[in-house]
């Protein structure tokens, strides 16, 4: 029985999307499987396009269109992938596609074109013995030189039964198919050069140059030409003559590109105060249940999370489990990188869109060979091919920024959910100001609450005072400064310290006034207060976009007598 796949298609609509059937042929039937990607043809032009296998099976393939080729040797998503990209689709409404392109690098894609060939031993006498469909299809390759790429060969009318006739060819060996792939980015290779076993480097017949490389190779082992040369003070020449004479030999290797440099180890134990411990141990506790938990920090800013953070990490670490970090902006990343960098050396990799595609695939390479076992990013790293999680953070969990504003329109928060009830793991939401949700969750027993309500240390939190600005004019202060600020702002400059005065609104001033009626300058539109602009001299609206000079008299008593409040 013919074997059929079921294929995600990428570039579909999601009015239309869903899983496609494309017959597999005879050649691919060892390759074609669940969780490779395949190029199929698409549509009623047949472009050649990208897709994803969900599923195999028996069943009758008539009149459907063939797997061109499989771009995978092995699946690159495996069954939590499939349950995170299903979840997707269900909850976004996304294409299956779109949600499959969140597992995947982006420097794992291929641009591909396949190109069909007359066989070498094929004879042009023996047309007219073809079928009449083949004939066609022969003569309108023999116009191009006996070659035709797929884009050109099955466009126009009657394409979809002409890819069939072209399979069913290659078949009998009348075509020849071949696959031409292009990867987005390729693997960063260097070449090495080393003593070819059985040379002795203590032997005669080198010359001084030659010695010299192989003390240099003898001392560090294979190293690259350029390096070589370089430690041995000889040219390039030199090396590669003594590789034609088998003296030396070259071999290729995988480097990977590493997105930020190393920094030193910190081995100082993290020492944490009496609520810290308190906390740590609580949080400890539902890890050790290996069940699926989940917990919120509510800490004020500075009470220590991150050291609580660090002390969990290390016990997942010492479990042989991974774990993901996520912070909400990417400005974030360089500082928390190189704290947890300066504990866990190069067990830390990185992933957010400012990595170039090279390093965002590397980065991929090392966590999913358990190379990398901490995960520290944005929202994208929520999707880190980590076999064996333990723990997920998310540091600043109100934060809009883990929602994502295109399609897929996903919240890293419900993906890390769906993780953790997979790995059996905890995910540790931690915030100063939690989300409404999270924190009636955590209020209502669903999450298990922890607070941390002091700052670590010493440091205490910020004096805040709110003055009443009414009060101020009571006591003949017109200004937009208060006299505690005017006065603290005084001292500081006294002290040659700096100050900082944020102003939450647009424009000069907040509002216009009449002096004589005390009746406040509003939008004749929106009924709202305009805002003074002093940059051009106008009062404007906000929501409308309407505008009026400050002169102009009062509309309500005619007086010019206007003063502008708020700055």
């Amino acid at each position: 029985m013919p074997l059929v796949a079921q294929v995600a298609v990428e570039k579909t609509g999601v009015t239309f999307d869903k899983l496609f059937s494309y017959s597999v042929p005879a050649a691919l039937e060892d390759a074609v499987c669940r969780g490779v990607r395949v190029l199929v043809p698409f549509g009623k032009g047949n472009r050649l396009s990208q897709g994803m296998v969900f599923s195999v099976e028996e069943k009758a393939d008539i009149g459907i269109k063939p797997v061109i080729s499989v771009l995978d040797e092995t699946p690159i998503l495996n069954e939590e992938g499939f349950s995170i990209v299903e979840f997707m689709v269900d909850t976004t409404f996304c294409t299956y596609f779109d949600a499959v392109r969140c597992l995947i690098p982006s420097g794992l894609s291929v641009a591909a074109k396949a190109r069909f060939s007359i066989a070498p031993g094929f004879y042009q006498d023996t047309i007219p013995n073809l079928p009449p469909d083949q004939q066609q299809l022969i003569r309108l390759m023999l116009k191009a030189d006996g070659q035709r790429e797929l884009d050109l060969l099955f466009t126009g009318p009657g394409s979809g039964s002409r890819i069939l006739t072209a399979e069913k060819m290659v078949e009998e060996k009348i075509l020849v198919s071949e696959m031409l792939l292009t990867r987005k980015v390729g693997d960063r290779i260097i070449r090495l050069v080393s003593i070819v076993p059985g040379v002795d480097p203590d032997g005669g017949g080198f010359t001084p140059k030659q010695r010299e490389v192989l003390r240099v190779l003898q001392e560090h082992g294979a190293l690259p030409e350029k390096e070589a040369c370089y430690l041995a003070g000889v040219s390039e020449s030199v090396v590669k003559n003594m590789v034609r004479k088998e003296i030396l030999q070259e071999t290729e290797k995988e480097v990977l590109r590493t997105p930020q440099p190393r920094v030193p180890m910190d081995a100082s134990r993290i020492l944490l105060s009496a609520k810290q411990q308190e906390v740590y141990e609580g949080i400890s506790k539902l890890y050790r249940t290996e069940e699926a938990n989940a917990a919120l920090l509510f800490g004020v800013t500075g009470s220590g999370k991150t050291s609580i953070f660090i002390r969990l990490i290390e016990d997942v670490l010492s479990d042989g489990k991974q774990v993901i970090l996520m912070v909400p902006e990417i400005s974030l990343t360089p500082q928390m990188l190189a704290k947890f960098r300066g504990y866990f050396g190069d067990s830390v990799a990185v992933i957010h869109s400012s990595l170039s595609v090279g390093e965002r695939l590397d980065e991929n390479k090392r966590i999913r060979s358990g190379e990398a076992r901490i995960v520290i990013g944005t929202r994208s790293c929520v999707f880190a091919p980590c076999s064996n999680l333990g723990l997920i953070i998310m540091d600043e969990e109100g934060e809009h920024s883990y929602k994502s504003d295109s399609s897929p329109r996903y919240h890293a928060r419900d993906i890390a959910k769906l993780r953790c009830v997979q790995h059996k793991a905890t995910l540790l939401l931690a915030s100063a100001t939690p989300s409404v949700e999270s924190y009636y969750a955590a209020r209502s027993g669903r999450y298990h609450l922890f607070t941390l309500k002091e700052r670590f240390g010493t440091a205490e939190l910020p004096d805040v005072r709110l003055i009443d600005m009414m009060q101020e004019e009571q006591n003949f202060n017109f200004s937009p400064i208060s006299d505690q600020l005017g006065e603290a702002l005084l001292q500081n400059y006294e002290k040659g310290q700096q100050s900082i005065i944020l102003i939450n609104r647009r424009g000069y001033s907040t509002f216009a006034v009449c002096l004589d009626c005390g009746e406040v300058v509003r939008c004749p539109n929106c009924s709202v207060s305009l805002t003074y602009h002093k940059a051009n001299g106008y009062l404007m609206c906000h929501y409308c976009g309407y505008t009026r000079k400050l002169e102009e008299p009062c509309s309500s008593c005619g007086s010019s007598h206007l003063r502008t409040v708020g700055t």
